[in-house]
């Protein structure tokens, strides 16, 4: 645990203040020997207004509720637990999401799943202050630092401004625990329903703030990817992906202009590459299906589509 009192932290905060600026999101299952780590890197954070962490235990089986329980005790004004008896991410029907949004009070969200973990002081004072100062911009990420299975920068030469199109044209540009949106825009939208409920519940969040404007991007190295055989990347099927094409309606829904099929594109090159079960034979099928929607925005697709066939075959 942090050697650092609960005064200090709030030091420099506001003498008087009902809702925190920044609500940290974590999202932790089974995750004792991270969920330390993650809760010290948001504890660490020198800023000059509120935040709480808003940490949702999903009925672990382990000692991960335990831990936050002490960090609870020593930190009650900022820490901000859920402690489930049902697994919530099991059902698949939108409840976990639910829950986060009504504990989440803040005016931007900051997320972090309890494995990984953030690593400068700075961190949420840098892109609170930009985004204060940018109004165009619906939210900010950051260069991430992979560990585990292999290691380094998690993606090299990404632009400083991220558009809709950049995030359906490419592989993850930046990772989830280095996103920071503005909770009013997300929250104005409806959320998927039980029948279009979709896995990747961050890339949704992507996706809905940047109907609202680019995205600012930063090349510091501030949190940590921690890449394991139990983490959710490692352990999602193609059955569990496929959800994701819900993605579609869903967006064409609430932005007219989503471009559907060039997200198709990229969907379906994303189920050639990620899912563990998934065959060689396959693997064709549905880089062929990414090659069919890609000429939705050709010329451009040809340079796309060639490092899609690289990362599925060249690993």
């Amino acid at each position: 645990m942090i050697n650092r009192t609960q005064k200090e932290i709030t030091k420099h905060w506001p003498k008087e203040w009902d809702t925190p600026v920044v609500s940290i999101r974590c999202i932790t299952y089974n995750h004792e020997p991270y969920i330390a780590q993650a809760l010290d890197g948001f504890l660490m954070q020198e800023t000059d207004f509120p935040f709480e962490i808003v940490v949702h235990d999903d009925a672990s089986t382990d000692n991960t509720a335990n831990i936050i329980r002490e960090y609870e005790t020593k930190y009650p004004q900022i820490l901000k637990p859920i402690y489930e008896t049902e697994n919530q991410f099991s059902k698949r029907d939108g409840s976990l999401g639910r829950i986060m949004n009504a504990a989440c009070r803040g005016k931007y969200i900051a997320l972090c799943e309890g494995d990984d973990y953030w690593t400068k002081s700075y961190k949420l004072q840098k892109q609170i202050d930009f985004l204060e100062r940018n109004s165009q911009y619906s939210a900010s990420a950051h260069q991430s630092t992979l560990i585990g299975n292999g290691s380094g920068p998690f993606r090299e030469k990404v632009n400083s401004t991220i558009t809709m199109n950049d995030l359906i044209s490419n592989s993850r540009l930046f990772h989830t625990a280095s996103f920071i949106y503005r909770r009013e825009q997300i929250y104005s939208l409806p959320g998927p329903t039980k029948t279009n409920s979709v896995v990747s519940g961050d890339k949704l969040i992507f996706l809905k703030a940047a109907t609202f404007g680019p995205i600012y991007y930063f090349d510091d190295e501030m949190c940590i990817y921690r890449k394991h055989a139990s983490g959710a990347s490692s352990t999602t099927t193609l059955q569990h992906m496929r959800k994701d094409l819900n993605i579609v309606s869903y967006m064409k829904e609430i932005y007219p202009k989503f471009p559907k099929y060039r997200y198709l594109s990229f969907l379906y090159g994303t189920f050639a590459y990620y899912p563990k079960d998934i065959t060689r034979t396959k693997k064709a099928f549905y880089l062929l299906l990414s090659l069919i929607f890609s000429f939705s925005y050709f010329p451009e697709n040809i340079k796309v589509l060639a490092n899609k066939v690289k990362n599925v075959y060249g690993k």
